[in-house]
Parts: structure tokens; C-alpha cells; sequence
């Protein structure tokens, strides 16, 4: 498998229907070859199509490669949420990010 991306709700409250919360995944021997970016902007056109508002990323502050590459892609960070996930054994930081679909 090259990779893969997908986008469902934020938050199961009627209020945050417009808002989305997306994941794009690439192998790691097809790094920096442009699926990513290509799997993220047919999320993005897919999302507005459907009427959606506001796409949000959640990465682990470590991975600044994600962060980068959501930077590229418009998102801003809007957040950083302390010691949200527990991985490897230890207790990591989530940045949030956001892109808005219908500026």
C-alpha cells in the first residue's frame, strides 16, 4: 500500500456538522513524492464539495515533517493540547491545526 487519507467527524454534536477532522497516512518508501499532498487535496476538494467548513489536523507535536507539510497545505496552528496521547511508553503533545474551507 502507498498511503491513504480519509476525513469523519470532529465532534458528534449537531453544532460541529460543518467541521471535519482528517488523517493522511503515506508508507514510509513513498515519503516525499507527492501522494501526500495529492491524497490531502482531494480530501480538501471532496470536503468542500460537501459543504464543509472546517478541516482539522491533530499531530503529534514531535512529528514536525506533518506539521510542515500542513503549513504547505494552508493549516495554521491553532492549539497545542499537553500530554493528550500516551505512545511509545511516554505522554505526547497534540498541535492542533486548521485549515478553513470557505474562507
Amino acid at each position: 500500500m502507498v498511503g491513504f487519507g480519509y476525513y469523519s467527524e470532529f465532534r458528534m454534536r449537531p453544532a460541529y456538522q460543518f467541521t471535519i477532522e482528517h488523517s493522511v497516512y503515506i508508507s514510509n518508501q513513498y515519503h516525499n513524492k507527492g501522494i501526500g499532498k495529492i491524497l490531502l487535496s482531494e480530501l480538501i476538494q471532496l470536503a468542500k464539495k460537501q459543504n464543509k467548513n472546517t478541516m482539522i489536523a491533530i499531530i503529534d507535536s514531535e512529528n514536525q515533517n506533518s506539521v510542515l507539510f500542513h503549513q504547505k497545505a494552508g493549516f495554521t496552528t491553532v492549539g497545542i493540547i499537553e500530554q493528550s496521547w500516551y505512545k511509545f511508553d511516554r505522554w505526547l503533545n497534540s498541535v492542533i491545526m486548521q485549515l478553513l474551507l470557505h474562507p
